[in-house]
């Protein structure tokens, strides 16, 4: 083959096309293809990774996002096969029951688990992940910069700058699921390389990957195919409209479908779509400056103040990535008259602007200074729902896109020997301003090494519960609670379940239920006997004044309250009894006579059974057509009590719109609503048919000949009660 011009954009349109000015075989020997995978390997021991990659080697993955992705797959590992595959129901129990919200890999979460009976315990893959993506990220590479030349050297200097890209690479600290960046350099490469025949196969395998994978690495991969798919609509309608059709619906079906079912089986739709909104569109987003912002990573480039939630907008180009891009453009502006323009640049320049808008948001960063662009407030609501909240992530396509445009453009306008020294220069420069970064990133993967699990809890107790009970619970229950990882850790030594969790996404609505049921287990005096609650001080009273078995246990160990179904009277050693001695003085605010008013902060808020989503400033909605009440009523079961409850309609209600107030089953008053909307009840509480200091009263509104989807619309607030 002789000397062929090297064109200017990403096409490629035969496979025996020169990439350089020397006849080369197109195919890479076997000792070029185990290059760029020795490369990744020592980059990641270069990065100290020897320390995270023993599997018995857990104590690094003891806080925050690294507990969460390690303690889920420790939890998966030992439940029952369900269906979906990825179900998780002991991380989380009711409201964390999918491996997916836990960030723990799906893919090798589920590929382990299979052989789980032969793997040691502890055991964890994510050191051996991160290497997996660091040897992939280089082979990716490789491959890519093989588009644009066969220099050995020049494809190795493009491996080492892809390797080492802050933006992955400051994913090891958590998220770890989003090392994955090598799954989007093989999307660049599908979008790149030659005409290939069926290439729907090849995207429906890597979009089902990245699903398997993360989520975000799943919609910009989606991305790049669609891209992709663009490019091939618009090159091929003119010759073969209606067979394009075709291969194009064949192909849409085949890799949606496969994205669906990968979705399915990791257990992403465990979690509704009530569940995937979330809060941090514009707040989560990436500053104008990210690329040339090396802070924390250059020793070169510039250090800019950026908002609090653009850490997740993190992409640093490096001095030697921004000096190549600029020659690269220089060089593309002095031959754009011998480089024609292609349909793969356009799609993908489109793809570009689109991703960074995207990443940016309506809340514009430049530096420290933040600027909102008027949109219409219906808009702006909806973007606030939006899936992708951290929208700073979108941008890593674009990322690796002008790094590989700027190789690319080199290859295409500099000399043989000049593509290898220009790089290489360019290599050195990066390294040198990444060293600051680099070398923080290696010492903490060093100091990892010598990292232990969390060992807050001291007490003997705390094993012994661990053999008595099969759940730990905490209450309130909460996302994210002080020291989660510690309790997770407990629970799952022994094989517990737990609500103590930490979950990417999570349904409200069985959240507050479980929140609803625990409370109202409490208030009966009933707590479930199979589980160990972890209690905040803030319902510490509640507690007190709830218990009426003599063998639940309530005392403080290790620093925390704990309450124990049937544990006896006999406390451990080390703990102290929080059982109160006089039930009529020492219960805080729930000893008679008793006034409420429902306002925030307030503890009487949680007398109502009502759904936490109603909680509203001043009031506490009760979710339509009913809630229960519990009244505090002191120590006597006997005694007859008179309780007034004021509500109050947000709106002023119908006049038919009746409120019947029971206990026990038995209608103790209905009432209507003044002109105000005011309900006013006066009732006489009998006494109970069990001792207990809360009584339950449910209220149960009817408005007739109102559709039940209008009357969840009506919201009645608790106002007052008043117990005598």
């Amino acid at each position: 083959m002789g000397r062929s011009r090297i064109r200017l954009g990403f096409d490629r349109l035969s496979t025996d096309a020169a990439f350089t000015t020397k006849t080369i075989n197109p195919r890479d020997s076997r000792g070029l293809m185990l290059l760029p995978l020795l490369l990744g390997v020592i980059a990641f021991f270069a990065l100290g990774g020897a320390g995270i990659l023993a599997p018995g080697q857990v104590g690094w993955l003891n806080h925050a996002d690294l507990a969460q992705s390690y303690l889920g797959w420790a939890f998966y590992r030992d439940a029952a096969w369900g269906w979906p595959p990825g179900g998780n129901p002991p991380y989380g129990l009711e409201y964390g029951s999918s491996v997916y919200y836990s960030d723990s890999i799906p893919l090798l979460a589920m590929a382990f688990k299979i052989i789980a009976p032969f793997l040691p315990a502890p055991f964890q893959y994510f050191g051996l992940w991160i290497l997996a993506c660091l040897v992939l990220q280089a082979w990716f590479a490789w491959k890519l910069a093989g588009l644009a030349s066969r220099d050995v050297v020049f494809r190795a200097v493009a491996v080492v700058l892809l390797v080492f890209a802050p933006p992955m690479l400051v994913r090891t600290g958590g998220h770890m699921a989003l090392v994955g960046h090598w799954l989007l350099l093989a999307g660049l490469y599908l979008c790149l390389r030659p005409r290939q025949p069926a290439p729907w196969r090849a995207w429906a395998l890597l979009v089902a990957i990245a699903m398997a994978v993360h989520a975000y690495l799943f919609v910009l991969v989606g991305a790049l195919w669609a891209t992709d798919l663009a490019r091939r609509c618009i090159d091929d309608r003119r010759n073969h409209i209606a067979r394009f059709k075709r291969s194009a619906l064949k192909e849409s079906a085949a890799v949606v479908g496969a994205a669906l079912l990968s979705a399915w089986i990791s257990g992403l739709f465990m979690v509704s779509g009530r569940g995937m909104s979330a809060q941090g569109f514009g707040h989560y987003k990436m500053n104008l400056l990210a690329p040339f912002n090396g802070v924390g990573w250059s020793s070169l480039g510039p250090h800019f103040a950026v908002a609090a939630g653009e850490y997740e907008g993190f992409n640093y180009l490096g001095a030697g990535v921004i000096a190549l891009a600029l020659l690269a453009l220089v060089l593309a502006i002095r031959h754009r008259r011998t480089q024609p323009w292609t349909t793969r640049n356009t799609v993908l320049l489109v793809m570009g602007v689109a991703l960074t808008a995207l990443s940016v948001t309506h809340v514009i960063g430049l530096g420290a200074v933040q600027a909102s662009l008027p949109l219409p407030e219906r808009l702006v609501h909806a973007l606030e729902r939006f899936p992708v909240q951290a929208t700073g992530r979108v941008f890593w396509v674009v990322y690796y896109l002008i790094i590989v445009a700027a190789l690319f453009g080199l290859a295409r306008t500099l000399k043989p020997r000049a593509l290898r020294i220009v790089p290489l220069v360019a290599l050195v420069l990066q390294l040198v301003d990444l060293y600051p970064g680099l070398a923080n990133l290696r010492q903490l993967n060093l100091s990892r090494a010598q990292m232990a699990p969390p060992s807050q809890l001291q007490s003997p107790f705390w094993a012994q519960a661990g053999e008595k009970y099969r759940e730990l619970r905490r209450l309130p229950t909460k996302v994210i609670a002080p020291q989660w990882e510690t309790f997770a850790f407990l629970a799952q030594q022994h094989g517990m379940g737990t609500d103590i969790v930490q979950v990417a996404r999570l349904d409200v609505k069985p959240f507050w239920a479980l929140e609803q049921r625990k409370r109202m287990q409490l208030f009966d005096g009933t707590p479930d006997a199979r589980t160990l609650y972890v209690l905040d001080e803030q319902v510490l009273d509640l507690a007190r004044a709830a218990l009426v078995n003599d063998n639940d246990a309530l005392f403080r160990i290790d620093g925390h309250i704990v309450l124990a179904p049937g544990w006896g009277t006999v406390l451990p050693e080390g703990a102290v009894n929080l059982r109160s001695n006089d039930p009529a003085r020492d219960i805080g605010p729930w000893r008679l006579p008793f006034r409420g008013d429902f306002s925030v902060g307030r503890q009487d808020r949680s007398l109502l059974g009502a759904d936490g989503e109603r909680i509203h400033a001043e009031q506490h909605y009760i979710p339509m057509p009913g809630a229960a009440l519990y009244v505090p009523a002191g120590t006597d079961a006997n005694a007859t009590l008179r309780a007034r409850i004021e509500l109050q309609a947000i709106a002023p209600a119908p006049p038919n719109a009746t409120l019947t107030v029971t206990h026990e089953g038995r209608e103790l008053a209905k009432v209507t609503p003044d002109e105000q909307g005011r309900y006013d009840v006066s009732v006489e509480i009998p006494p109970a048919r069990k001792p207990a200091h809360f009584r339950r009263l449910d209220l149960k509104f009817d408005l007739p000949e109102a559709s039940e989807k209008k009357l969840r619309k009506w919201k009645v607030g608790v106002v007052g009660l008043r117990v005598e």
